[in-house]
């Protein structure tokens, strides 16, 4: 079993970009930035894949949601992130809110989370390794951070430390 955030040369290292939504920011924006530099890190090998999901502003907790294959992928990979910052002393707030909303059409409450304009979640061998953004005593760790400390690890160094 590998420690949180060391890799090995022969780990498969995946990286999952989640967006609220592909913002037309003429790639000056931050979006933009984050998107062109890992997949420059993919093109030089230093990543083995990178996915860029689209999944909205906001998810509701609900039975509807449950019931729609992408409202229950949502919930799930959210759980798992959650689960990860709880077994790495982190915390995912303010990143993930949860709150109630009031539907505009049947006036109905109900609970949703918030989700955040980008999420970074990185895997070795198919196992949650880091997200960003997060808390750790205080300090807030965010995806520009992260994929900073992505682009400065050497080649022939482990991808996916941890710092």
């Amino acid at each position: 079993m590998m420690r949180e955030g060391m890799a090995t040369d022969e780990a498969e290292k995946t990286v999952e970009l989640y967006v609220r939504s592909l913002t037309p920011d003429d790639g000056r924006g931050p979006q933009s930035a984050v998107i062109d530099t890992l997949s420059r890190l993919e093109d030089e090998g230093r990543i083995d894949e990178l996915t860029v999901s689209v999944w909205g502003r906001i998810v509701g907790l609900s039975t509807t949601a449950r019931r729609t294959d992408e409202g229950q992928a949502i919930l799930d990979t959210i759980a798992a992130f959650r689960a990860w910052a709880r077994a790495t002393g982190r915390s995912l707030n303010p990143a993930f809110t949860t709150r109630e909303t009031t539907a505009r059409i049947t006036g109905e409450s109900h609970a949703s989370i918030l989700l955040p304009t980008m999420v970074l979640a990185e895997y070795h061998d198919g196992e949650l390794h880091h997200v960003t953004p997060h808390q750790q005593n205080g300090a807030v760790t965010t995806v520009a951070d992260r994929v900073n400390t992505l682009t400065t690890v050497r080649t022939t160094s482990p991808l996916l430390v941890e710092q």
